[in-house]
Order: C-alpha cells, then sequence, then structure tokens
C-alpha cells in the first residue's frame, strides 16, 4: 500500500474543527466541575444543554470530559494522518447525526445533511489514500 503524505485540504479543516469540539467540551467539563463561577457565562450560548448537563451530576462532567478526549484524538489523529484518528472522526460524526435524528427538532436535519457531505468527503479516494495508502499497481 501506498500512502500519500499530503493532507487533503478538508482534512486540515476537520482537525481544526474538532480541536474547537476539544477546546468547548473541555471548557465545558471544567465549568461542570466548578459551577457558579464566572465561566458560566459561556453557556449562554446553550442554556438548556448547560441545565441538562448540570442535573446530570457527575455523569455530564465524565461525558464532556470523554467528548474531550475523543475530539482531541480525532484532531490530532486527522492532522497526523492516523487511520485511528479517522475511524473517530467518522463515529463521532455519526454520533452526532444520529443525535440530531432522534431530537425531533426540524432545525438538525441542516446538521444531519453536513455530517453526510462530511462523511462522504472522508470517503473519498484521495481522503483514504491519505489514512490508508491506496493499492499500488503491482498489487
Amino acid at each position: 500500500m501506498e500512502r500519500t503524505s499530503v493532507r487533503p485540504p478538508g482534512i486540515t479543516a476537520l482537525a481544526a474543527f474538532f480541536a474547537f469540539g476539544a477546546l468547548a467540551t473541555g471548557v465545558a467539563a471544567i465549568t461542570l466541575t466548578f459551577p457558579g463561577t464566572s465561566l458560566d457565562g459561556v453557556w449562554t450560548v446553550n442554556a438548556r444543554g448547560h441545565l441538562g448537563l448540570l442535573a446530570m451530576g457527575r455523569s455530564g462532567i465524565a461525558l464532556m470530559a470523554l467528548v474531550c478526549l475523543c475530539c482531541a484524538w480525532s484532531a490530532i489523529g486527522l492532522w497526523r494522518g492516523f487511520p485511528s484518528g479517522y475511524r473517530l472522526a467518522i463515529v463521532m460524526l455519526a454520533i452526532n447525526a444520529v443525535g440530531d435524528a432522534v431530537s425531533g427538532d426540524r432545525e438538525t436535519l441542516t446538521g444531519i445533511l453536513i455530517v453526510a457531505m462530511l462523511i462522504a468527503y472522508m470517503a473519498t479516494a484521495r481522503v483514504r489514500a491519505f489514512f490508508f495508502g491506496k493499492p499500488s499497481a503491482l498489487e
């Protein structure tokens, strides 16, 4: 198998997206661990989510910490061309789409479409060659 060493631009963008996700969920885990601080202001974007995670107690903190770690590994793996980062990114995108689908909120239909397009992009030959290589002419 021959791998290409040139990271596709879309993978660079996805790595940045997952790095931001790691940062955001890390901050979320910290604010849930220490509620009532000035950091709680970050929750104005999603007050309903904040209340739901607070109601979960330590499980909400653990969930955000797990998502933070998964986003961080996806970002690193996508950036470095690790197959595990590729696979984890697809799983995380798919979980997001399923969550959007079962939420019953019509506004999430756009998110499902975006996830479908991202996964389709990740399935292209160029992207797969970056992570897994491509069969050489001799194989």
